[in-house]
């Protein structure tokens, strides 16, 4: 995808493929890295463009590019496994509740979340791939 269509809004909507690229590593970091008091890479600078109150009509400043947040993308799913690996099952330190009430008790319910969560945003994506791209 072209970055200029990455940072278009389709009509109707409120954020680009970009803000949705962003989101999903933005989430991701934020439940596997940040909520644990973990290293999250870029965290600050995602949660600033790409966090659920966000917006691109309300950025002040650039955006990280998409290619820059595909190479994060890329190389997130090898750091969770790094810092999971073996402690999947094993009891959160404190469960970890979402703003829907939803409460998840180990590392394995949190991947599930991500993914379920990743699946929502890249179908966003495509939708708005085929509205920009026509």
């Amino acid at each position: 995808i072209p970055e200029e269509a990455a940072r278009k809004i389709p009509e109707g909507f409120r954020n680009s493929i970009l803000w949705q690229a962003g989101h999903i590593y933005q989430v991701a970091e934020h439940f596997a890295f940040a909520s644990w008091g973990l290293e999250a890479k870029q965290f600050d600078l995602f949660r600033e463009f790409f966090a659920n109150t966000t917006s691109p009509a309300g950025w002040t400043r650039q955006p990280p590019t998409l290619a820059e947040v595909a190479q994060l993308l890329a190389g997130q799913p090898e750091r969770i496994r790094q810092q999971w690996r073996g402690k999947t099952d094993e009891p959160l330190v404190k469960p970890y509740t979402t703003r829907t009430g939803h409460t998840m008790h180990t590392f394995s319910e949190i991947l599930g979340f991500i993914i379920y969560h990743e699946g929502m945003h890249y179908q966003v994506i495509k939708m708005y791939k085929s509205m920009v791209l026509k």
